[in-house]
Order: structure tokens, then C-alpha cells, then sequence
């Protein structure tokens, strides 16, 4: 015979599964719940290593370590919480692959977004074997992907490859930029079309994802060495900045899928001291500067409200005052601009960051900012918790370039270092404020709440039985 249950232990049920739960939706989440302010927090629970290309069906017999250590970029997608890896070096003695690799900040790991291409020559310049058209020759791509959120598309704006871009062997021309479609990824399909992956007979199984779309509408100049690329949402259009070799800067807007719609312009150019940079790129929004050209001790911006030609808008040279101990190579650094601290933030792979702070007035002599800007305090801060470290041994280390990113929807950064283990590091900054929050007096929480009533419902149940 089936024991009723009581209407106190029926209501205990109900009110129970009305108490909120806490849903895990993804390892940032779970990680900044539990992180202080100015701590790190390493983030991948696989290895970079372990989702590589197998090497029988790799172009060359160059590794896809390069990706992280050589001259590469990265871009977020916050719609997925996918951060993409896109770029090789060449100088191991052969190409690299074009496949993305995909880390997951929902799941903490990596995985690869396509098998890569054959490679081949036309007239001297190398392609993928099934054309331009249809997907990229990997490359540096120095500070060069970003995410473009109204097309939803991964872009990579152009690639270094002995100092040229990619070029159309049919024409000799420049072309690109590429874009990639994230929701095609498939670590079983090569991003071309069908028959252009590596060996076909020996992986006949193998089909084309289509993964990529070649613009073909390439900035003014062919060559993308020591490029520099940031993002802005501008109404509902995809805006990047980006210089070119000579540091030159151009605006390139992205209206919809059509490239026909894409513009370029050439809006600052290089300054009269012949300052030339290199590193990574990040936009004040506050400001609206943008800041690039890291050398060995200084940098540059443009005032983005003023562009124009060389005697309106050339880049300004800056060198900073530095606190709080040595500062490493500039060029080393990744840079990205914080809205809640009102400064840019500057990573180089160690396990310290870096606060580059502009001053109040950036034109204090009113010249338009046409000279050397002074007042720029760059401080070293030292981050709690076992941090990142640069790697040692047979990789070269050349910086972090743009594999450091700026989260606004966490108000956190991810930076990946490690050719091997590709490892993700999330950084939670500290509290900008002179001193910290008052203490909020705890309140009953929902549980405690339906907790005490029942207890009076039993307490209440029990006196009512004392007195029949």
C-alpha cells in the first residue's frame, strides 16, 4: 500500500524546485564567480597539440604550433564564445595550413575548424589548388583577424608572406580579405572545395566545406608586414582600422555579404619623424584614437575625429613615462582599450600586464595633436594567482600581437599562449575605484526564506494536533 505524502512534505517538494539554481553556461562563467580583481585564471582543459591536423593530411610537414607562436592573431566571437586562431609563419621551410583552430569558452576546449588545403604555384605565386577564389594561402597575419559581428563573419583583413599579401596569379594583383563562416566549422571537411585538401586519393572521404568568401576588394597598398587592425560597431555597419607597412592608415567598412558594397579610405598617414611600428592596435573609444605602432620604446595614434592627409591627421609619437619596473619590448606587446578603466590594457605573454594610461587633455598646446603628445603614464601591474609565462626553448617567441582580447560583454580578457598547449588564460581586472565597496549587509536569500515559513507551517501543524 502507497504512502500518501503528507501536504507540509508536498509543499517542501514544490517550493524546493522553486528555489533559483545557478546554470553553468560556459568555463568564463564558472571562472570569474570564483576569481578575484587582478587575478588570472588559466582556462583550457585539452591542449592546443591534440586537436592538430594529422600530420598525413598537413601540406607541408611544418607543425601547426605557428598559429600561436609565429607573427598570428586571434578574434572573438561573443555571439558563440568562440575565440578563432588564424595564421601561420613560413619560415620552417614550408607553408602552413589554413584551417582555424576554435577554442570553445563554453566547454574549455579546442578543436579545429577545418582540414587545411593543398598548396601549389602559378606564375610563381602560391595558391590553394582550387583558386583564390575559394580560400586563403595562410600567412603572418600579424594583428590582422577580427570579428565582424553584423555579417557574423570571422575576417582576416591580409597576411604577410615574404612582405606581400595574397596575390591573384591570373592578374598579379593583391586580393582578399577573406571571410569565414563559423557556421560551417567542421574538423572533417576542408575549408575549399571538394578534392583541394591534402592527398585526396589517400582521403577520398574528405568533402569542401565552402567555408570562405574572398572579398577581392584589397586595401590601397599590397603589403600587410607588421599590420595593424581594430574593430568598431558603427550603425549597424562592421568598421575596421588598419595600418599598412608604412603605417599608414585606412578605414575599411563592411556594409553587408556583397562585397561590391565594401569601401576603403586612406584617412591618416605616417608621421614626419618616419616612425614605423609594429604589434597590435586597439581603438579609445573614449577618446576616438587609435593606438598602434609599438616600437622599443614608444608608439603612435591618430585622432580618428580629424582624418585626412598627411598634414591633417599624421600619427602622433608618444613615449610614455614607465612605473613600476622595466618595461619589455613594446612590439611585444597585445593591446586592447578598457571602457571601465579608461585605459588601454597591454599583455606580453608574462604574467604581469601592463595600464597605459592617456592624459585629460591630448592637445594641450591646441595644434590639433600634431606633435610629440606627453603625459602618458604606462605602469606595470602585478597580477595574483599562477599566470601565464612566455615559453622557452626551440619555438621563437615573437609577441603576443593580437592573440590578447578585450571581452565587453564580461568586462574580462582572454590571452592565449603556448605554441603547444595553447593555453588560455582569462584575466579579471582590478577594481578601478579609490577604495573599495562598503560591505553590504547580507539579506535572506529565497531558500532561507522558504525555509522559515515552512518550519512555522510545521510548527503550526504541530500545535493544531497538541490541541485535538
Amino acid at each position: 500500500m502507497l504512502r500518501s505524502i503528507s501536504p507540509i512534505a508536498t509543499a517542501l517538494c514544490v517550493c524546493l524546485a522553486l528555489v533559483p539554481g545557478k546554470a553553468s553556461s560556459g568555463v568564463i562563467d564558472d571562472a570569474l564567480g570564483d576569481m578575484a580583481g587582478n587575478s588570472w585564471q588559466k582556462l583550457n582543459l585539452n591542449s592546443f597539440q591534440s586537436v592538430w591536423t594529422p600530420l598525413a593530411q598537413r601540406p607541408t610537414t611544418a607543425n601547426p604550433s605557428e598559429n600561436i607562436s609565429g607573427w598570428s592573431s586571434a578574434a572573438w566571437d561573443r555571439s558563440r564564445s568562440n575565440l578563432y586562431i588564424w595564421g601561420g609563419d613560413d619560415y620552417t621551410g614550408g607553408d602552413e595550413g589554413n584551417e582555424v583552430y576554435i577554442f570553445s569558452a563554453k566547454t574549455g576546449l579546442w578543436s579545429r575548424g577545418s582540414l587545411p588545403s593543398q598548396v601549389t604555384s602559378t606564375n610563381g605565386i602560391e595558391h590553394t589548388v582550387d583558386g583564390v577564389k575559394n580560400a586563403p594561402l595562410s600567412g603572418e597575419s600579424w594583428d590582422n583577424v577580427v570579428f565582424l559581428e553584423n555579417v557574423n563573419r570571422m575576417a582576416v583583413i591580409g597576411v604577410s608572406k615574404e612582405g606581400i599579401t595574397w596575390h591573384d596569379p591570373s592578374t598579379g594583383r593583391p586580393t582578399g580579405p577573406y571571410f569565414w563562416d563559423p557556421s560551417k566549422a567542421d574538423p572533417n571537411k576542408v575549408s575549399g572545395l571538394t578534392g583541394s585538401h591534402v592527398n585526396p586519393a589517400a582521403f577520398p572521404d574528405v568533402v569542401g566545406g565552402q567555408m570562405w568568401q574572398n572579398r577581392d576588394k584589397p586595401m590601397g597598398v599590397g603589403n600587410h608586414l607588421r599590420g595593424t587592425s581594430a574593430y568598431v560597431n558603427v550603425d549597424g555597419k562592421d568598421v575596421v582600422y588598419v595600418t599598412d607597412t608604412d603605417d599608414f592608415l585606412w578605414r575599411y567598412t563592411v556594409r553587408d555579404l556583397d562585397p561590391a558594397n565594401d569601401t576603403w579610405e586612406l584617412i591618416g598617414r605616417r608621421p614626419m619623424t618616419g616612425h614605423r611600428g609594429e604589434g597590435a592596435a586597439a581603438i579609445d573609444t573614449t577618446n576616438n584614437i587609435f593606438l598602434h605602432g609599438l616600437t622599443e620604446d614608444s608608439f603612435g595614434f591618430w585622432d580618428l575625429d580629424h582624418p585626412g592627409d598627411a598634414d591633417q591627421n599624421r600619427e602622433i609619437r608618444v613615449i610614455p613615462t614607465v612605473e613600476g619596473g622595466p618595461p619589455p619590448d613594446f612590439r611585444d606587446f597585445g593591446v586592447q582599450y578598457d571602457p571601465t578603466l579608461g585605459a588601454f590594457l597591454l599583455w606580453d605573454g608574462s604574467s604581469n600586464v601592463w595600464l597605459l594610461t592617456p592624459p585629460d587633455d591630448l592637445d594641450s598646446n591646441d595644434d590639433g595633436i600634431l606633435d610629440v603628445a606627453t603625459g602618458w603614464l604606462l605602469e606595470m601591474i602585478e597580477v595574483s594567482g599562477i599566470g601565464p609565462k612566455i615559453p622557452e626553448g626551440k619555438y621563437d617567441y615573437t609577441g603576443v600581437f593580437g592573440k590578447w582580447i578585450y571581452m565587453e560583454e564580461y568586462d574580462a580578457y582572454l590571452g592565449v599562449i603556448d605554441p603547444m598547449s595553447g593555453d588560455v588564460f582569462l584575466y579579471k581586472p582590478f577594481d578601478n575605484t579609490d577604495a573599495p565597496p562598503p560591505v553590504p549587509v547580507p539579506e535572506p536569500s529565497t531558500t532561507a526564506l522558504i525555509l522559515v515559513g515552512l518550519l512555522g507551517m510545521f510548527a503550526s501543524s504541530g500545535i493544531k494536533r497538541r490541541r485535538m
